[in-house]
């Protein structure tokens, strides 16, 4: 019994060598690889493209690293900082473009590389790119020209201004959508403007306006409403912007603008990042439609747009922070107003269609408000000595300081 005692432990001690000689370490995962992603937008200071990063940041995967460029409103370093993020080798590269006829040559270098283009909001024409995400800009335009056609009062002159913005190809495309939307109905105008100088924009807005008499503005871009905004424009005219900002959106609750119509930075920032990730880990990305551009068909998702007014401006609070109507000054040193014997219709006083000048500084600050409550502000340099209205081919007017002052014409 003995040697059956010792061969049994013999033959266990055998299993346990041989056991632990066959046995091999089990390996660890590999580390999922890092998904490089660059992004390269026109300015990172907008609300806009704040919207859009961070819609990305906070939609991105675990093992995704997002690298942003600011291309401060500089096609020529936008162009600089694509070269260091394809240097730095990333798979897909997100960049709306600013200036379109640069896409061709960095979409062929990126291309070169292996990088996948995913192109935002500014479709170049002609690029063979990996994808387009942005706004239903057609849309864009038929919710302007729809907006024109329920006022319930017709408009002053049956004739719409379009502003576009010069090198941005959503413009044409907002314009056949306001187009399509008007048809028959309406004349349209065409205006297109250079964004990159604000001076330059204001004048050229001012020439538009001398050569045309427009019922109705809109416009293409937040710079465009912008610039339309801060000139001295009719009130009485309908204005109607793309892509709501916080400063049009204020100008919404003061009044003194109509309509603007929200291109949804946030989903076109979560969109893309989604987009860009399937790009990188795949090679190709679930778009929602195909757009053609020119020689090539682009896979594409279009974000859904809505009309903000004044009624239902609490859809872009939480995105634009909180919004106040700027309280309008009363009074002050220096405030021209109208003579007090002056009665009747048209009567320059703080009422009904009134005019109001205060002195600001150097200058003066004109403030108009209609009868229907619109509120323009003109900031002129110098001392008002009058102001002059006509209505009904009549001009009435008021002196300033000195009273019954000679009437100087042109200020309405």
């Amino acid at each position: 019994m003995r040697y059956y005692k010792y061969i049994f432990m013999f033959v266990i001690v055998i299993s346990l060598i041989l056991s632990a000689a066959c046995s091999k370490p089990q390996k660890k995962p590999a580390p999922q690889e890092q998904q490089m992603i660059g992004v390269s937008l026109p300015d990172l200071n907008s609300a806009r493209d704040k919207a859009i990063k961070k819609a990305m940041e906070d939609n991105k995967g675990k093992q995704v690293k997002l690298m942003f460029q600011d291309a401060k409103n500089d096609a020529a370093q936008q162009e600089l900082q694509v070269q260091q993020l394809l240097d730095k080798k990333v798979k897909v590269l997100v960049i709306e473009f600013l200036e379109p006829s640069q896409a061709m040559r960095l979409v062929e270098q990126a291309k070169g590389k292996g990088i996948k283009i995913l192109a935002l909001n500014n479709l170049p024409p002609n690029v063979p790119l990996d994808g387009f995400i942005g706004a239903d800009f057609a849309r864009v335009g038929k919710l302007q020209g729809q907006f024109i056609l329920n006022q319930d009062q017709p408009l002053k002159q049956p004739e719409v201004l379009a502003l576009v913005a010069q090198k941005k190809p959503a413009g044409p495309m907002g314009l056949a959508g306001l187009e399509e939307s008007l048809s028959g109905q309406l004349n349209i105008t065409k205006g297109e403007i250079a964004t990159d100088n604000p001076t330059i924009a204001k004048t050229e807005l001012m020439r538009l306006m001398s050569a045309n008499s427009p019922g109705a503005i809109t416009t293409s871009s937040p710079d465009l409403t912008k610039t339309l905004l801060e000139s001295a424009i009719d009130p009485t005219l309908v204005t109607v912007g793309a892509g709501i900002t916080k400063e049009s959106a204020q100008a919404l609750l003061m009044g003194v603008h109509d309509a603007d119509v929200d291109l949804m930075p946030d989903l076109v920032g979560t969109y893309a990042v989604k987009a860009a990730e399937d790009l990188a880990k795949n090679g190709f990305w679930q778009s929602d439609t195909v757009v053609n551009d020119g020689n090539y068909d682009i896979s594409a998702t279009l974000v859904p747009v809505r009309l903000i007014t004044k009624d239902n401006l609490f859809l872009v609070r939480e995105r634009l922070g909180k919004l106040e109507a700027k309280p309008t000054e009363q009074g002050g040193q220096g405030q021209q107003s109208q003579s007090s014997g002056q009665q009747g219709q048209g009567q320059q006083s703080q009422g009904q269609g009134q005019g109001q000048g205060q002195k600001q500084g150097g200058g003066t600050k004109l403030i108009i408000e209609t009868a229907d409550g619109k509120k323009m502000e003109l900031q002129i340099d110098g001392e008002i000595k009058s102001v002059q209205m006509e209505k009904g081919g009549k001009q009435q007017g008021g002196g300033g300081q000195q009273g019954g002052g000679q009437q100087s014409g042109g200020q309405q």
